[in-house]
């Protein structure tokens, strides 16, 4: 994770929201001078960006009951735009590659992070090897998509631990907090204009 982990939540609002220096100030683009669009969410919208505010959050959620309903809500609200603003511009400056290569979007179209955390095809696809071809020399793209993963994974297990702290019963622990077997991966699937992000297994 990012090197906010290491770093003191703020003393005056533990739950601000602003920028951190953690942000890498330099850009993923190609051409530093001109930023692209996707580049620029990416920065904005980083997870560095709420790390000290969602530590507050976690830290409240896990002790000070009495605070749980604002700590969570607040990053709550702000995790999911930060997801719904990546994952837009994600998917736009996706398309506009995929229309670039000739790629045919009417076949459905799956793609995740490898082992490397490096973007790739999963599962079939007429284009899979263009696509990969693709994906290899965008980092941009790879980027933004590890920043949608990572901050939905926060905001689930948020939503989770927000859930855990209403619950009065082991039992009713266990159904907040419990995925089932096996490990969840984050992945994207499109067809044609539809497009759907979600963990799987």
């Amino acid at each position: 994770m990012s090197s906010a982990d290491t770093q003191p939540l703020p003393p005056a609002d533990p739950l601000s929201l602003a920028p951190t220096a953690a942000e890498s100030p330099g850009s993923l683009s190609p051409n530093a001078s001109e930023p692209s669009e996707l580049s620029q969410t990416i920065r904005e919208a980083s997870l560095a960006s709420v790390m000290p505010g969602l530590q507050a959050a976690f830290t409240l959620l896990s002790g000070a009951r009495g605070q749980t309903k604002e700590a969570g809500g607040r990053m709550l609200e702000k995790l999911s735009a930060n997801i719904t603003l990546l994952q837009d511009s994600f998917m736009e400056a996706l398309y506009e590659k995929l229309e670039s290569l000739g790629a045919d979007i009417s076949a459905k179209l799956t793609v995740r992070l490898d082992d490397a955390a490096r973007l790739a095809v999963s599962g079939q696809h007429p284009d899979a090897a263009q696509i990969n071809r693709l994906l290899d020399t965008d980092p941009e793209l790879s980027a933004a998509f590890v920043e949608i993963a990572t901050q939905s994974a926060a905001l689930r297990d948020l939503r989770s631990l927000h859930a855990l702290t209403r619950c009065e019963e082991a039992a009713q622990a266990y159904s907040a907090l419990a995925v089932g077997p096996g490990e969840c991966v984050y992945q994207l699937s499109l067809k044609g204009e539809m497009n759907h992000f979600y963990f799987t297994r």
